[in-house]
């Protein structure tokens, strides 16, 4: 195997994602690799009514209502997620951010490419039922479509036994 020189991470708008930037960060540190963020403003997220995907609750402001200021608001809400993980876990490293719009899968694979990056790593949720067969898995359409390795992290928080 290539050693790893490159490493692109894929962030999204869950609260979850600083577990996969945190084991982006062992890799990181421990393979000596440059390392990008990379976060995609999703266009059919862009169009649904803002309730359906409860914006409030991930720093996009409820009461916009054009899809320029949803755009923006969601590209801002990722320009400060990269900051604060930037600033806060990999203030030690270079860091490269990347901020796109399109389909998740395809610009995660599209951004690996472009970059030259040797190992992707993101998380998965842990969807099942109508909410894997409605929203589907970035992450399995990236390992399936990846020319390079893809470490995912579960971020689906383990049920506590009471």
């Amino acid at each position: 195997m290539k050693k790893i020189q490159r490493i692109i991470v894929a962030i999204d708008y869950e609260q979850e994602s600083e577990k996969v930037a945190l084991a982006a960060l062992q890799l990181v540190e421990q393979l000596h690799s440059e390392v990008a963020f990379v976060s995609v403003v999703e266009q059919s997220v862009i169009m649904i009514n803002n309730d359906i995907m409860g914006m409030g609750g991930m720093g996009i402001n409820e009461n916009i209502t054009t899809e320029m200021q949803i755009e923006n608001s969601w590209k801002t809400n990722f320009e400060s997620k990269h900051k604060n993980l930037k600033d806060n876990l990999f203030y030690k490293h270079l860091v490269t951010s990347f901020i796109v719009e399109g389909i998740p899968e395809d610009e995660i694979l599209s951004k690996a490419k472009s970059w030259n990056a040797d190992l992707i790593v993101m998380g998965t949720h842990g969807r099942t039922g109508i909410d894997h067969l409605l929203i589907g898995s970035v992450s399995e359409k990236v390992i399936r479509h990846s020319t390079i390795p893809v470490f995912v992290i579960p971020t689906k928080q383990p049920l506590s036994k009471s």
